[in-house]
């Protein structure tokens, strides 16, 4: 029975130590997986204002090019009927 013993308990303590280590990895591993899951919803914030504000910005410009057209037909009609 001695032998059986000397053989499986090594082994048995290296799966141990292996399993241990394994463990600790994905502690690490979670703890970063949470860091990158924070920027990422810090980025998706960003990009959430970043579009809204490229959304105003465009009805903006359709707002100016707008007024710019009733300028235009404003001034043809005033040089038509000149």
């Amino acid at each position: 029975m001695s032998e059986v013993t000397d053989l499986v308990l090594p082994a048995l303590q290296r799966v141990q130590a292996d399993l241990a280590e394994v463990k600790r990895e994905i502690a690490d591993i979670k703890s970063v997986q949470a860091e990158h899951g924070q920027r990422f919803d810090d980025l998706e914030i960003y990009l959430a204002y970043a579009t809204g504000l490229a959304s105003q910005s465009k009805a903006d410009v359709r707002s100016v090019k707008s007024e710019i057209r009733a300028i235009k037909q404003r001034l043809e009609t005033l040089e038509t009927s000149r």
